[in-house]
Protein backbone atom coordinates (compact mmCIF):
# COMPACT_ATOMS: atom_id res chain seq x y z
CA UNK A 1 0.00 0.00 0.00
CA UNK A 2 1.23 3.46 -0.64
CA UNK A 3 1.76 5.16 2.39
CA UNK A 4 0.10 8.07 1.28
CA UNK A 5 -2.70 6.75 0.33
CA UNK A 6 -5.78 6.68 2.78
CA UNK A 7 -8.55 3.63 2.32
CA UNK A 8 -11.18 4.31 4.76
CA UNK A 9 -12.67 7.92 6.16
CA UNK A 10 -15.08 7.09 9.06
CA UNK A 11 -17.09 10.43 10.26
CA UNK A 12 -19.12 9.64 13.14
CA UNK A 13 -21.11 12.04 15.51
CA UNK A 14 -19.46 11.22 18.49
CA UNK A 15 -16.15 10.45 19.92
CA UNK A 16 -17.20 6.79 21.20
CA UNK A 17 -18.73 6.45 17.29
CA UNK A 18 -15.48 7.16 16.10
CA UNK A 19 -13.50 4.84 18.34
CA UNK A 20 -15.95 1.78 17.56
CA UNK A 21 -15.90 2.22 13.85
CA UNK A 22 -12.41 2.43 13.97
CA UNK A 23 -11.39 -0.04 16.13
CA UNK A 24 -12.41 -3.34 14.12
CA UNK A 25 -10.02 -1.67 11.39
CA UNK A 26 -7.19 -1.75 13.77
CA UNK A 27 -7.70 -5.34 15.68
CA UNK A 28 -7.05 -6.61 12.01
CA UNK A 29 -4.09 -4.34 11.24
CA UNK A 30 -4.71 -1.32 9.64
CA UNK A 31 -2.72 1.83 10.70
CA UNK A 32 -5.65 3.41 11.93
CA UNK A 33 -6.18 6.97 13.75
CA UNK A 34 -8.66 8.92 15.18
CA UNK A 35 -9.03 12.45 15.31
CA UNK A 36 -10.75 13.57 18.54
CA UNK A 37 -12.01 17.19 17.55
CA UNK A 38 -12.98 18.14 13.70
CA UNK A 39 -11.35 21.62 14.18
CA UNK A 40 -8.14 19.67 14.53
CA UNK A 41 -8.49 17.39 11.53
CA UNK A 42 -6.55 19.37 8.70
CA UNK A 43 -3.49 19.95 11.02
CA UNK A 44 -3.58 15.80 11.78
CA UNK A 45 -3.99 15.44 7.89
CA UNK A 46 -1.36 18.16 7.91
CA UNK A 47 1.01 16.44 9.99
CA UNK A 48 0.70 12.69 8.41
CA UNK A 49 1.39 13.38 5.14
CA UNK A 50 3.69 11.43 3.45
CA UNK A 51 2.69 8.67 6.20
CA UNK A 52 -0.93 8.66 5.96
CA UNK A 53 -3.16 5.68 7.99
CA UNK A 54 -4.71 3.19 6.26
CA UNK A 55 -8.19 4.44 8.21
CA UNK A 56 -8.89 7.86 9.51
CA UNK A 57 -11.68 8.77 12.02
CA UNK A 58 -13.02 11.77 13.14
CA UNK A 59 -15.64 12.95 15.08
CA UNK A 60 -17.58 16.00 14.34
CA UNK A 61 -19.73 16.38 18.38
CA UNK A 62 -22.69 16.66 16.53
CA UNK A 63 -25.25 14.22 17.92
CA UNK A 64 -26.76 16.76 19.92
CA UNK A 65 -26.85 19.85 17.90
CA UNK A 66 -29.63 20.75 15.37
CA UNK A 67 -30.02 19.30 11.68
CA UNK A 68 -28.39 22.10 10.42
CA UNK A 69 -25.17 22.54 12.66
CA UNK A 70 -24.95 18.57 12.27
CA UNK A 71 -25.08 18.66 8.94
CA UNK A 72 -22.49 21.58 8.21
CA UNK A 73 -19.76 19.87 10.86
CA UNK A 74 -20.18 16.49 8.78
CA UNK A 75 -20.02 18.31 5.41
CA UNK A 76 -16.89 20.32 6.94
CA UNK A 77 -15.30 16.67 7.95
CA UNK A 78 -16.29 15.32 4.54
CA UNK A 79 -14.97 17.80 2.14
CA UNK A 80 -11.71 17.79 4.46
CA UNK A 81 -11.24 14.17 4.08
CA UNK A 82 -11.89 14.12 0.64
CA UNK A 83 -8.61 15.35 -0.37
CA UNK A 84 -7.42 12.09 0.38
CA UNK A 85 -9.38 10.55 -1.83
CA UNK A 86 -10.45 7.37 0.10
CA UNK A 87 -11.56 4.55 -1.61
CA UNK A 88 -14.30 3.82 1.37
CA UNK A 89 -16.60 6.14 2.94
CA UNK A 90 -18.11 5.57 6.48
CA UNK A 91 -20.30 7.54 8.30
CA UNK A 92 -20.54 6.08 11.69
CA UNK A 93 -24.65 6.85 13.38
CA UNK A 94 -26.02 5.48 16.17
CA UNK A 95 -28.02 2.02 15.48
CA UNK A 96 -31.10 3.38 17.44
CA UNK A 97 -31.24 6.82 15.27
CA UNK A 98 -30.33 8.97 18.12
CA UNK A 99 -29.16 12.40 16.86
CA UNK A 100 -29.30 13.48 13.23
CA UNK A 101 -28.25 10.29 11.39
CA UNK A 102 -30.43 11.64 8.63
CA UNK A 103 -29.69 14.98 8.14
CA UNK A 104 -25.58 13.78 8.88
CA UNK A 105 -26.16 10.92 6.23
CA UNK A 106 -27.47 13.44 3.50
CA UNK A 107 -25.07 15.78 4.35
CA UNK A 108 -21.76 13.21 3.59
CA UNK A 109 -23.56 11.96 0.21
CA UNK A 110 -23.90 15.26 -0.78
CA UNK A 111 -20.04 16.40 0.09
CA UNK A 112 -18.70 12.58 -1.23
CA UNK A 113 -21.22 12.26 -4.04
CA UNK A 114 -21.40 8.07 -2.94
CA UNK A 115 -24.54 6.06 -2.92
CA UNK A 116 -25.51 5.07 0.87
CA UNK A 117 -26.05 2.23 2.29
CA UNK A 118 -27.72 2.68 5.74
CA UNK A 119 -27.20 -0.31 8.68
CA UNK A 120 -28.05 0.67 11.80
CA UNK A 121 -27.64 -2.36 13.77
CA UNK A 122 -25.13 -3.95 16.22
CA UNK A 123 -26.17 -7.70 16.30
CA UNK A 124 -23.73 -8.08 19.66
CA UNK A 125 -25.65 -5.33 21.34
CA UNK A 126 -29.69 -7.06 20.64
CA UNK A 127 -29.64 -4.05 18.27
CA UNK A 128 -30.65 -5.39 14.75
CA UNK A 129 -32.98 -4.73 11.81
CA UNK A 130 -35.32 -6.81 10.49
CA UNK A 131 -37.87 -6.18 7.57
CA UNK A 132 -37.10 -2.36 7.31
CA UNK A 133 -37.80 -2.00 10.95
CA UNK A 134 -34.82 -1.31 13.96
CA UNK A 135 -34.93 -3.93 16.83
CA UNK A 136 -33.28 -3.81 20.04
CA UNK A 137 -33.19 -7.35 21.45
CA UNK A 138 -36.29 -8.15 19.41
CA UNK A 139 -38.87 -5.42 20.35
CA UNK A 140 -39.24 -2.35 17.70
CA UNK A 141 -37.66 0.34 18.74
CA UNK A 142 -40.05 2.89 19.45
CA UNK A 143 -41.01 0.11 22.48
CA UNK A 144 -37.73 0.53 23.93
CA UNK A 145 -36.11 3.35 26.36
CA UNK A 146 -33.77 4.84 23.29
CA UNK A 147 -37.01 6.39 22.09
CA UNK A 148 -37.86 8.19 24.94
CA UNK A 149 -34.11 9.72 25.02
CA UNK A 150 -34.69 13.17 26.59
CA UNK A 151 -31.21 14.49 25.03
CA UNK A 152 -31.52 13.12 21.49
CA UNK A 153 -34.68 10.87 20.72
CA UNK A 154 -34.62 8.81 16.88
CA UNK A 155 -36.42 11.05 14.69
CA UNK A 156 -40.16 12.49 15.25
CA UNK A 157 -41.07 10.35 12.35
CA UNK A 158 -39.86 7.05 13.32
CA UNK A 159 -42.28 5.21 15.73
CA UNK A 160 -44.45 3.17 13.07
CA UNK A 161 -42.27 4.02 10.01
CA UNK A 162 -40.33 1.63 7.76
CA UNK A 163 -38.88 2.15 4.51
CA UNK A 164 -39.17 -1.37 2.89
CA UNK A 165 -36.65 -1.78 0.48
CA UNK A 166 -35.56 -4.59 -2.35
CA UNK A 167 -32.70 -6.51 -3.00
CA UNK A 168 -29.69 -3.96 -3.26
CA UNK A 169 -27.31 -4.58 -6.25
CA UNK A 170 -24.09 -2.84 -6.65
CA UNK A 171 -23.90 -0.36 -8.95
CA UNK A 172 -28.10 -0.24 -9.33
CA UNK A 173 -29.70 3.13 -9.17
CA UNK A 174 -31.40 3.15 -5.97
CA UNK A 175 -35.11 2.27 -5.70
CA UNK A 176 -36.18 3.86 -2.85
CA UNK A 177 -34.60 6.41 -0.48
CA UNK A 178 -36.44 7.82 2.96
CA UNK A 179 -36.74 11.39 3.01
CA UNK A 180 -36.10 13.37 7.13
CA UNK A 181 -39.70 13.80 7.37
CA UNK A 182 -40.47 9.75 6.68
CA UNK A 183 -41.48 9.98 3.01
CA UNK A 184 -40.82 8.10 0.36
CA UNK A 185 -39.60 8.88 -3.15
CA UNK A 186 -39.14 6.40 -5.83
CA UNK A 187 -35.76 7.47 -7.37
CA UNK A 188 -32.80 8.71 -6.08
CA UNK A 189 -32.76 12.69 -5.92
CA UNK A 190 -28.73 12.72 -6.61
CA UNK A 191 -27.45 11.22 -9.55
CA UNK A 192 -23.84 10.69 -8.43
CA UNK A 193 -20.91 8.53 -10.01
CA UNK A 194 -21.02 5.16 -7.80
Amino acid sequence: MDVNECRVAIVADDLTGALDAAAPFAQRGATTRVVVALESLEASLDAWQGALPDVIAVTTESRHLMASAAAERVTQATRILARLAPAVWFKKIDSTLRGQAVAESLAMHRACCRRLLLAPAVPSQGRTTCDARILVYGQPLEATDFARDARSQPPHWWPGCSVRCRRITPGAPCSRSATADGGQRGRCRNRCRP
